[in-house]
């Protein structure tokens, strides 16, 4: 048992178990080291907190680059609050390269903790984070994880009613956000209903400049949508903070795109391993060009699979209205989500497949305006 507040546990010295009393003569205070000592099948659960703090100071005396930031103690309290007792293997580089005020590009895969990697340090620095994301969905989905951990952030989008927007703004502008998430196109004054929106992002003067999907910048900011090139003017009307860009692709040459087009091409690049062992792909030959077979094909498989949920992407709106009456036909009735769904259908979808909103859905149908990177841990099927 631990005392409240202090670094001593408090120690039986004659078991519960064994009949022992909660009685002041019966009790010791230890320290974590001589606590975990007298419980030998105990050791590392009741050292955790004295290998944690012997183990920071060893790294400190290592660090002769001065990499550490000074205040990497509170990522421990940080990490908990977003619901994690470990990190995996790099994201601590980033985590560091973060808190030392350096830009960074950071390639993992899907469901290999991107999002950990910008939302801690934006917890332990001053000020709130800005976050680029391209898609609704992507926002929606961590922002209610967030609010559950009881974390002050939000997003800013067109499904908002004008009064919901200035409440968040006005939040926003007097530090009373942490992550405040928004899709590019909400600094063009071109696009965006109201201008002065622009002024109160920037007058919040965001401590991060987060680009989520920062392969996004490379292929969509010449074509599809264009804000996606402008990242480096919006981070200049922020005051220029660090850019911490994140994707699960991106190629050598990829990168060197998407990091000259925010200004930063120095930034320090962090790549993992993209193989994913727990991934299979699996290519039929011969599959007829007919939407009504491929649907036969398909509901085959998903009738296989028993666990999980499963997603059947469609390139466009539609080819998925034709795959959805295609499944019909089946007697297999799933919801198709796509960009143009109107928000409290779109809200219904995401709720039911993540499991917030009952009954849940097992499959739907979506265009890419669903998002791959929501975090749903029994995808079984794409």
């Amino acid at each position: 048992m631990q005392e409240e507040g202090s670094n001593l546990d408090v120690h039986h010295l004659i078991p519960r178990f064994l009949g022992g009393t909660d009685d002041h003569s019966n009790l010791i205070t230890l320290c974590d080291g001589c606590h975990a000592a007298r419980h030998p099948n105990l050791h590392f659960s009741l050292a955790r907190r004295l290998i944690r703090r012997w183990g920071l100071r060893l790294a400190r005396w290592l660090d002769t680059q001065g990499e550490i930031a000074e205040n990497l103690h509170a990522i421990v309290g940080a990490l908990w609050l977003l619901g994690h007792e470990n990190l995996r293997d790099g994201q601590i580089d980033a985590i560091l390269a973060a808190l030392r005020g350096e830009s960074i590009l950071v390639v993992r895969p899907t469901g290999f903790g991107k999002s950990l990697c910008f939302q801690l340090p934006a917890l332990m620095c001053p000020g709130g984070t800005i976050v680029l994301s391209p898609l609704k969905a992507l926002m929606q989905d961590q922002i209610a994880d967030l609010l559950c951990r009881k974390v002050p952030a939000t997003f800013i989008n067109s499904d908002l009613s004008c009064a919901e927007k200035n409440e968040r703004l006005h939040f926003w502008e007097h530090s009373g956000l942490k992550l405040l998430y928004c899709a590019p196109e909400r600094f063009n004054a071109e696009i965006i209903a109201n201008p002065a929106e622009i002024d109160s992002l920037a007058r919040g003067k965001p401590y991060f400049l987060v680009v989520d999907e920062a392969h996004c910048v490379d292929r969509w900011g010449r074509d599809f949508r264009r804000d996606y090139g402008r990242v480096r003017e919006i981070r200049e009307r922020l005051g220029t903070p660090p850019v911490l860009a994140f994707t699960a692709t991106a190629s050598p040459t990829t990168q060197d795109r998407i990091l000259e087009s925010l200004g930063i091409p120095d930034a320090k690049r962090l790549l993992a391993d993209i193989d994913r062992p727990n991934i299979s792909l699996i290519r039929l030959w011969g599959v007829p060009d007919n939407i009504k077979e491929r649907a036969k094909i398909v509901d085959s498989l998903l009738r296989q699979v028993r666990l999980g949920r499963n997603l059947i992407f469609v390139p466009t709106r539609k080819i998925g209205e034709k795959v959805k009456r295609a499944f019909s036909e089946l007697e297999q009735d799933f919801p198709f989500y796509h960009g143009n769904s109107p928000f409290l259908e779109r809200e219904e979808i995401i709720g039911r497949f993540t499991g917030r909103i009952e009954p849940p859905l097992k499959t739907i149908i979506c265009t890419n305006a669903f998002g791959m990177g929501i975090d749903i841990p029994d995808i079984r099927v794409v």
